[in-house]
């Protein structure tokens, strides 16, 4: 009995544990987490997400090992989940496509999401899903196959559009509309990576433009947009199907798809233009939505820029939606008024007062695009209020940084635009540049001294003035300079220096201003280039003042242009000689000084400039002082020699044997020593008597002269001529030399180090010729320098010299620290003792700061743009009273005659336009070049660049077999009725019988060996065509012209790109409304070099008729208004007559320029 109790006990027991595990197995497939377990698990877990997320990844990989598909797809919504967190799935890859092929459509929507997210062209197992996704496409399920679909759209790499291409072009003539519609679209994506399957699968998504479900036609409308972004030439002639699609459909989307294709097609086709003229003012008025009224002014502008009547209606139009309290129907507004901009300035013009007050709105955006068409509004009377405007909105406190500096910007731009055209008064011009440099913004310095530097460099006559303005701004800069104005016064200070170094000759006071340039090179903060520049300008400047000096005391000898002046016959003016001696020895010596200190700069290149000039300077020093030294050996001047034979430029003096200028200090053995000449010339003074006059010799006095007139020379000689800006894109057309290799090594590059250990033992006894070998290198040191090398005066036996400075120098330095200090928000001041101390320390202050003080009535104050500006509008008011007389006398006139009122009614647009000034300032167009490199070499657009490798569109730029758009007529929405069409056949037949039988005014044996003219010629009888001589270009009408491509048999087209000079010239000066005068000059010229007819010309584009070896050819000839280039397409029946014609046309736009 017990035995039996315990074995009924222990199998109870095991029942229970099997039914404990099932119950627990269930349990646990129960309490998985789902998404939204794992959602809020990571929103409580805010402290140590990472870590949580962690652990969670560890859970989704043990539920991707279980071998239900249930958990698989439950592990996988979660890690699409933790993809768009940003965590790495890409290990999980081949679950995810078990995941895809699932039976299940609700595991396998899940897949496919995960798919699209993280698969890519390096996912290595999407090759494993051709056959699975071919198996879902062609399942005949609904769900399965959109899924499928929407997914493929995603992941689509090149082996896949390649192998599934047939099989979605199949489901785009599903019937059921959900499958095609979507089939359509990716259909765009196989092309993206499979450019080839285009060709074939065209004519099929041509035929779903014609689909009757609207999804269908939708989407196809909207892959042949997207697909005509790159070549649209391939679409045009679907442009009757469009058109029908515009006049018909009511969906605006697809409108707004059409609308936008046609303003790429219009372009290319002028024609096509005109008959959209009528449609778009239609919708133009009637629609109400916003998105679709843009676009039709966008398809206006691109495709009938000229049509006033359309324009002004866009315009009309654009002030409506800048004026809507919407934003972004303000922002779009604005953007397409800037394109209006561009052909019809004066349209735009009329809205002066609204564009202006874009600029107060809080927007930023809204305040950037409106600056962008303030170029275009700009005229030489309202310039100034303009400029007005913007200098108020700068000094408003509460705009940003980057619209501070677009500010400033876009005042630069608009009084530079068109090589400074609008700016009347350039010092006005100057005066506001150096005003906009003191406000406080630090991005826009440089933009503000290049400007500086190229109104001094191009206008002459402005000059004068900028030299002056910019000495006293190098005298009064310190003053000015804060912490938030100090780069950009910085930048300003290099523009300053170049203008005063270059053109040194209209500085009133050079001297102060040589001061004050060496006095702001030693600011501490200045950057190093710009002290550099400071340092080579004192040497120009210093150039300059020696040679006036030179001038004043010879009575105005130039020592660049005049031979050396005859020897003083007087003793005064041997005095003076004297005189100018020591003048020019105390200011070198004075220059040597102050150039010392930047020998040690940290820049390099004032280092090394400093170091060059020093010695320069010590090299004059050296010279002068023994001009000086023979000199005061003679007692009295003597008559004076025959007129020396050399000129300035020889440096040297009378005959051939008289001793010439050795700046450099070469003696009799070609041995540089610059201290022999003196110690040669010292002894020689003090050892010998004063040696007798020789009737023979030239005087002492002559070789003064001609000694300090070489000196002179050599020292102008260093910044002779004229210097001219250098063109933008000079560097790149810099010839490489000849046989030089920039990845070739210039010196073998050193081996590198061996690593070897060595022992103690070898180690002890280098000491002793270490020691020797330092001894022995600084006796080596010691005797360089002592020999008078030419850095004697800076080498020290024991390392570079120190600089000893001042006490004056150290209190300067002292007070810029201090003020530097005040200016510096972040830089904690001791408030407490500041205010303790000035008590005692305020009454020494008072006469630092009025000590200058006293100076200011001789020191000029920088010129205020506010006067210059009022001048300029008196003399607008008293042009305007002038101009009011003249319609006054026209006035009494007129009724005197009794002639019609409306003649004498003003323009208003004009008016601004024709008030004339009485000067214009030449501005100089002259740059620098490459040699061998003209202007139009530089300004040539690079036609490669257009093309971004890294654009995915670039390669749908390929050639389709579409027929022309001349098959079809735009006239109705429909196409040409079978009885037209015989018509056409009719008299075609009617035409060439006519001539085999002689009828025609050519023979029948002319017609057999010229069939190529035949459509020629029968248009010849009806009077369309007229023979021209043989030295005139053929004359054709618009129908004709019209037929003849429509009548082509076998089109073959050749097309070209050519960049025209005259075109992109006027681009580059900014000359955009000579664009169209310049086109018209092109087709005149073509039409007597190449015997071309223009049939029809529409902006800047024109269809032409050609004859090539009696054969027709039919060309379009567009100019390119962003880049100048030219296109050209010929059509002919011949392809060899349509690649000659282009090459013909080609040379001649290569080498157009329009007569003067």
């Amino acid at each position: 009995m017990v035995y039996t109790y315990w074995c009924r006990r222990l199998l109870f027991v095991c029942f229970a544990l099997m039914a404990l595990s099932a119950v627990k197995s269930t349990l646990e497939r129960a309490l998985d987490k789902d998404l939204s377990d794992l959602v809020r698990g990571i929103r409580a877990h805010k402290d140590d997400e990472a870590k949580y997320i962690h652990d969670c990844i560890d859970e989704i990989k043990n539920e991707l090992k279980s071998g239900s598909i249930a958990a698989k797809a439950n592990a996988t919504n979660k890690l699409a989940y933790l993809q768009m967190l940003g965590y790495d799935i890409s290990w999980a890859a081949f679950n995810i496509i078990e995941v895809m092929s699932s039976p299940k459509f609700s595991f396998k929507r899940i897949g496919y999401l995960a798919a699209s997210q993280s698969f890519g062209e390096h996912t290595d197992v999407l090759m494993l899903t051709t056959n699975l996704i071919r198996k879902d496409l062609n399942s005949g399920k609904l769900y399965d196959t959109s899924v499928a679909l929407s997914g493929l759209s995603c992941f689509v790499t090149p082996d896949l559009a390649r192998d599934l291409c047939d099989d979605v072009l199949a489901l785009t003539m599903s019937p059921k509309p959900y499958i095609a519609k979507k089939a359509v679209l990716l259909l765009y994506k196989i092309f993206l990576k499979n450019p080839d399957a285009l060709r074939t699968a065209f004519p099929r998504l041509r035929k779903k433009l014609e689909d009757p479900d609207p999804g269908v036609q939708s989407a196809a409308v909207n892959v042949i947009c997207e697909l005509a972004r790159k070549n649209p030439q391939n679409y045009l002639s679907l442009s009757p199907v469009f058109f029908k699609l515009m006049t018909s459909s009511t969906n605006n989307w697809v409108l707004i798809k059409i609308i936008k294709l046609f303003g790429a097609l219009t372009p290319l086709e002028p024609r096509l233009g005109k008959k959209l003229i009528e449609p778009l003012t239609n919708l133009i008025h009637n629609t109400s939505a916003m998105s679709l009224l843009y676009e039709c002014i966008n398809t206006v502008l691109a495709g009938v820029p000229d049509h006033h009547a359309s324009i002004q209606l866009c315009v009309q139009k654009l002030r409506i939606l800048i004026e809507d309290s919407d934003q972004n129907l303000k922002y779009l507004g604005l953007l397409a008024m800037n394109k209006i901009l561009r052909h019809h300035p004066k349209s735009v013009q009329a809205h002066k007062d609204l564009i202006l007050a874009c600029l107060e709105d809080k927007d930023e955006s809204i305040r950037l695009r409106a600056l962008d068409l303030l170029h275009g509004m700009v005229t030489k009377t309202n310039l100034i209020e303009i400029v007005k405007s913007l200098v108020r909105h700068l000094n408003s406190p509460d705009i940003g940084n980057y619209f501070r500096s677009e500010l400033i910007s876009t005042i630069v731009r608009i009084c530079s635009q068109e090589n400074y055209h609008y700016v009347v008064s350039f010092e006005w011009y100057v005066s506001v540049l150096i005003e906009l440099a003191q406000l406080n913004t630090n991005r826009t310095g440089e933009l503000l001294a290049n400007q500086l530097l190229d109104v001094a460099v191009r206008v002459a006559s402005v000059r004068q003035f900028a030299v002056g303005q910019m000495a006293i701004f190098l005298r009064s800069c310190k003053s000015m300079m804060t912490h938030s104005n100090q780069a950009s016064l910085h930048d300003v200070i290099y523009a300053a220096a170049w203008i005063c170094g270059e053109y040194a000759g209209f500085l009133e006071e050079p001297r102060e201003t040589l001061e004050a340039m060496l006095e702001t090179a030693s600011f501490i903060d200045l950057p190093g280039h710009i002290q550099s520049v400071l340092v080579l300008n004192c040497l120009k400047l210093y150039c300059k003042l020696v040679a006036a000096w030179f001038a004043q005391t010879t009575g105005g000898c130039d020592v660049l242009s005049d031979p050396p002046p005859p020897p003083p016959e007087s003793i005064d003016a041997s005095a003076d000689l004297r005189a100018l001696v020591d003048r020019l020895l105390e200011l070198t010596a004075f220059l040597m000084d102050k150039i010392s200190l930047f020998v040690h700069s940290a820049n390099l290149e004032a280092q090394e400039r400093a170091v060059s000039i020093h010695q320069l300077l010590h090299l004059v020093v050296k010279r002068l002082t023994k001009l000086r030294a023979t000199a005061s050996t003679s007692p009295l001047p003597q008559p004076p020699p025959p007129p020396p034979t050399s000129t300035c430029g020889g440096g040297g003096g009378g005959g051939g044997d008289e001793d010439v200028v050795d700046l450099l200090g070469i003696d009799a053995d070609d041995s540089l020593d610059p201290l022999s000449a003196v110690r040669k010339t010292a002894s020689a003074a003090d050892d010998a008597p004063t040696p007798a006059t020789d009737s023979t010799q030239p005087p002492p006095s002559s070789d003064l002269l001609n000694g300090v007139h070489g000196v002179l020379v050599e020292l102008g000689g260093l910044f002779a001529g004229e210097v001219h800006p250098v063109a933008a894109k000079a560097q790149r057309k810099v010839p490489l030399p000849e046989g030089l290799d920039l990845d070739a090594w210039i010196n073998e590059p050193p081996p590198p180090p061996k690593l070897t250990l060595a022992s103690p033992s070898s180690l002890l006894p280098t000491d002793a010729p270490l020691d020797r070998h330092k001894k022995r290198s600084k006796k080596g040191v010691i005797g360089e320098s002592a020999t008078g090398g030419i850095f004697s005066g800076l080498v020290e036996p024991e390392g570079p010299k120190p600089v000893k400075l001042t006490q004056a120098e150290l209190d300067e330095m002292r007070k810029q620290r201090l003020l530097l200090q005040e200016s510096n928000p972040h830089y904690l001041k001791s408030t407490k003792k500041r205010s303790q101390g000035s008590v005692s320390e305020e009454p020494e202050a008072p006469p630092v700061v009025e000590a200058p003080s006293t100076d200011v009535p001789k020191t000029p104050k920088l010129a205020s743009s506010d006067k210059f500006a009022m001048e300029m509008q008196k003399q607008l008011k008293e042009i305007g009273r002038q101009k009011a007389k003249t319609p006054t006398g026209t006035r009494g006139k007129a009724r005197k005659g009794q002639r019609p009122r409306k003649e004498r009614v003003p323009v208003p647009e004009e008016s601004e336009e024709a008030v004339d000034f009485p000067t214009s300032v030449p501005v100089s167009t002259v740059v620098d070049l490459p040699e061998g490199v003209t202007p139009n070499d530089v300004d040539s657009p690079d036609e490669e660049s257009e093309l971004d490798p890294n654009d995915p569109h670039r390669l749908l730029n390929i050639q389709l077999d579409i027929p022309s758009m001349e098959e079809a007529t735009l006239d109705t929405p429909s196409r040409p009725s079978t009885d037209t069409k015989k018509t056409l056949q009719t008299r075609n037949k009617k035409k060439k019988a006519s001539k085999v039988n002689g009828t025609s005014g050519v023979g029948g044996a002319q017609a057999r060996k010229e069939p190529s003219r035949r459509h020629v010629q029968s248009n010849d009888q009806r009077g369309e065509i007229k023979q021209p001589r043989s030295d005139q270009p053929p004359v054709i009408s618009e129908e004709a012209f019209v037929d003849l491509l429509s009548n082509f048999k076998a089109v073959t087209a050749a097309r070209a790109k050519v960049r025209c000079p005259a075109t992109a010239e006027a681009l580059s000066a900014g000359n955009s409304h000579l664009l169209e005068p310049t086109f018209v000059s092109l087709l005149g010229a073509l039409s007597k070099a190449a015997s071309l007819s223009v049939v029809e010309r529409v902006g800047t584009s024109a269809s032409v008729y050609a004859e090539v070896a009696t054969t027709p050819v039919c060309v379009l000839i567009k100019l390119s208004t962003s880049t100048g280039s030219v296109s050209i397409e010929a059509k002919s029946e011949d392809e060899t007559a349509s690649t000659d014609l282009v090459q013909r046309v080609k040379t001649l736009v290569k080498g157009f320029r329009p007569a003067e």
